[in-house]
C-alpha cells in the first residue's frame, strides 16, 4: 500500500506531469477552436468536452497556460528546495572518516564496520552485451569504493535497487546492486572477488528507500547493535534515508557522496529546464520526508 501511493504521489506531484497536462490541455483547446464548428459545438455528444475546454477570449489564457506553468516550475524554485535539503549535512572528510574508522576498530575490535550503499540512478549493467551504464549518482557507489574498498575492517551492503527489466531494443537490465558488483569485480583483484558474500553483499531487488531499509536490516541481523554504521547517498537524499534507518532502530552516520546544489550557483537563479528536474528531485524529497513522519512516527 506504501509503495502504491509513493507511485501515485511521484506521478501527480511531478512538475512535468502538471507541464505536460498544460501543453495537452492548450493543445485541445486550440484544436477544437480552430476545427469544431459552432453547429457541431451544440451537439449532445460534444457538450460535456466544450464545457471543459475554454473557448472565445478565454482561449488565448489556455494557450498561456503552459508558459505560465514553466515560468513556475522553471523558476530557481527547485534549487532552493534542494538546498535547503543538502545543506544539513557537511561534505564528508576523506583523513576525518579514515581516522574514525580506524579509531573505532581500536575501540571496538569486535564490532564490524558496515557501509550501506543506497541504489538510484548508480550505475545499471546490460547482462546481454556486457554493458555497464553509470548513472548520476555514480559517487555513491565509487567514493567509499576507493577510499575503503580495500580495508580489511569494512564490510559493504549494496542495495540492488529496482528488478531487472528488458528493454525494447534488446538490453536485459540488471538490479544496481549487480551493476556495483561488476564493478568491484573488474577494477581490482584486491577487492576481493574471494571475499565478495563476506565483505560484500547485495540485498533483495527493493524499489524505493523504505523496502532498502527493511532490506538492510534483514541482512544486519543482531550485527545492528553493535555494528558502526554509514549510509553513502547523495545529500539531498540523506535526510530521508536516516531518517528511515532511525524509525528502524538503526543508528547510522552519513556518508555525503555528491551535491546538486552545493556550492550554489549564480545559475540556478536563472529559468531552465535543469531547475524543473532539481523541482523534482525538491518535491520527492521534502514530501517523502513529510510521508515518513505522518507513517513511521
Amino acid at each position: 500500500m506504501y509503495y502504491l501511493l509513493s507511485e501515485v504521489a511521484k506521478v501527480f506531484l511531478s512538475p512535468w506531469f502538471w507541464l505536460g497536462l498544460s501543453c495537452l490541455y492548450s493543445l485541445l483547446a486550440l484544436l477544437l477552436g480552430i476545427f469544431l464548428s459552432e453547429e457541431m459545438k451544440t451537439k449532445k455528444g460534444f457538450r460535456p468536452l466544450i464545457r471543459l475546454l475554454p473557448s472565445g477570449q478565454n482561449l488565448k489564457y489556455a494557450i498561456l497556460l503552459p508558459f505560465i506553468i514553466f515560468v513556475i516550475v522553471a523558476s530557481p524554485l527547485g534549487p532552493m528546495l534542494v538546498y535547503l535539503k543538502e545543506k544539513q549535512f557537511m561534505p564528508t572528510n576523506k583523513r576525518q572518516f579514515l581516522s574514525e574508522i580506524d579509531g573505532h576498530k581500536n575501540q571496538h575490535p569486535e564490532q564490524p564496520i558496515i557501509i550501506v550503499v543506497l541504489a538510484g540512478d548508480v550505475a545499471l549493467l546490460d547482462a546481454n552485451h556486457g554493458r555497464l551504464q553509470l548513472g548520476q549518482n555514480t559517487a555513491r557507489f565509487l567514493l567509499p569504493l576507493l577510499w575503503v574498498g580495500t580495508h580489511p575492517s569494512v564490510d559493504f551492503i549494496l542495495s540492488y535497487g529496482l528488478p531487472e527489466q528488458n528493454t525494447w531494443w534488446g538490453e536485459k537490465l540488471e538490479g544496481e546492486g549487480k551493476a556495483m558488483q561488476y564493478i568491484v569485480q573488474s577494477l581490482d583483484q584486491n577487492y576481493g572477488k574471494d571475499s565478495w558474500g563476506t565483505r560484500f553483499s547485495i540485498t533483495n531487488p527493493v524499489r524505493n528507500t523504505y523496502e532498502e531499509v527493511l532490506e538492510v536490516k534483514r541482512l544486519l541481523g543482531a550485527k545492528k547493535e553493535g555494528a558502526k554504521i554509514y549510509v553513502a547517498t547523495s545529500a539531498s537524499h540523506m535526510g530521508r534515508a536516516l531518517g528511515l534507518f532511525k524509525d528502524q532502530g538503526i543508528q547510522a552516520g552519513p556518508l555525503v557522496t555528491n551535491y546538486l546544489t552545493i556550492p550554489f550557483h549564480k545559475s540556478f537563479y536563472r529559468w531552465s529546464v535543469a531547475n524543473v528536474n532539481l523541482l523534482k528531485t525538491g518535491i520527492h524529497e521534502w514530501i517523502g520526508d513529510l510521508a515518513r513522519i505522518i507513517l513511521f512516527n
